[in-house]
């Protein structure tokens, strides 16, 4: 009867791939957000057409400190590219290579999930690490819903040889994720920066894949691929690292204060993203160079991505399309004499 019991209630608890989000309205809405992505892609490429103002904090009201320059925020910037180029073209650019990217993230998002209830086998029986590793048979329903940060749990409540096989599983995993992407990532980013110019070889997703390999080849196709697998594995690595030091040695495995050390986790992702960023941003940039269009100029006149980060950081630069608001990152052309 015990039996019987479990069994029904097992029924009742969804499957890891029933739980994933899939469905096309999911999509729909994501396509929905794309005058924000094309506006983030444009100014991460460098492309401001506003002159900045003077904002004027508190302390600068009582003469404590002097108003800084800042270019408008985000939600004046979409408004301008849709009065500019026309909502249909803002929303329409770039919108099939991006549902690509969200549609091959959602199937690794998948396999993360997978791969965490593989890992609560190993946490209950270390021994049994290679029959799970290669039993794909593994019925999902048995065990309880992934719960938030389980995988940050795991890590911690793991031994240093499982949480090294953990950690190397999932920074795989994100790794062949921005390598397959990347592509479909290159293909977005251009289509994007041809508007900057107006230029016609990027209007259409087939034609944008042919002129990405006519004028840089394949490699074309993975221009910007190191500096953003980079920072995608450096992040992976140092968040669980540190995830598994607060769990493990500082907060121990205490409960009550979950709620404390899911914040500090949450802080340090932030942290890490902004650490990093300065690599994405030089990815995005790279993604145009070797291109014909007068967005990739900045990017031209690079020689690779490490020149390209290095003179982003030295100019003040690398925080480009961070910060939604109070954009403080004024180019040398919009700078006062």
């Amino acid at each position: 009867m015990l039996d019987d019991i479990e069994d029904g209630a097992s029924d009742e608890l969804p499957r890891v791939e029933d739980s994933a989000t899939f469905g096309f309205e999911v999509y729909v809405l994501r396509q929905i957000a794309n005058p924000f992505r094309l506006s983030w892609v444009l100014i991460r490429l460098g492309h401001e057409p506003f002159v900045p103002v003077k904002f004027y904090s508190p302390l600068a009201l009582l003469g404590w400190h002097t108003p800084i320059l800042v270019y408008p925020n985000v939600f004046q910037y979409v408004y301008y590219t849709i009065r500019e180029l026309g909502l249909w073209r803002v929303i329409s650019t770039g919108v099939f290579a991006s549902a690509c990217m969200d549609f091959i993230s959602q199937i690794f998002h998948r396999v993360s999930r997978y791969r965490s209830i593989v890992w609560d086998q190993w946490l209950k029986d270390p021994q049994g690490m290679k029959a799970a590793y290669t039993d794909l048979a593994i019925d999902t329903r048995t065990h309880k819903r992934i719960e938030p940060f389980q995988v940050e749990t795991q890590m911690g409540d793991a031994q240093p040889v499982l949480f090294l096989t953990m950690l190397f599983e999932a920074t795989s995993i994100r790794a062949w994720e921005v390598l397959i992407t990347h592509p479909f990532y290159v293909v977005m980013v251009r289509q994007v920066a041809a508007l900057i110019g107006g230029e016609q070889q990027y209007n259409w997703f087939p034609v944008a894949v042919r002129s990405v390999y006519r004028e840089t080849g394949l490699l074309g196709f993975f221009q910007g691929l190191v500096p953003r697998l980079a920072s995608e594995v450096i992040t992976t690595v140092v968040y669980y690292s540190i995830c598994r030091i607060l769990r493990r040695w500082i907060f121990g495995r205490n409960r009550r204060r979950a709620g404390a050390v899911n914040i500090i986790q949450v802080l340090t992702f932030f942290a890490l993203r902004n650490y990093v960023y300065s690599l994405e941003l030089a990815g995005c940039i790279m993604t145009v160079r070797g291109s014909k269009l007068a967005g990739a100029a900045e990017a031209n006149s690079f020689s690779g991505w490490r020149e390209c980060e290095r003179f982003l950081v030295r100019s003040g630069q690398s925080n480009r399309g961070w910060f939604p608001f109070l954009r403080s990152h004024i180019q040398a052309k919009d700078l006062p004499d």
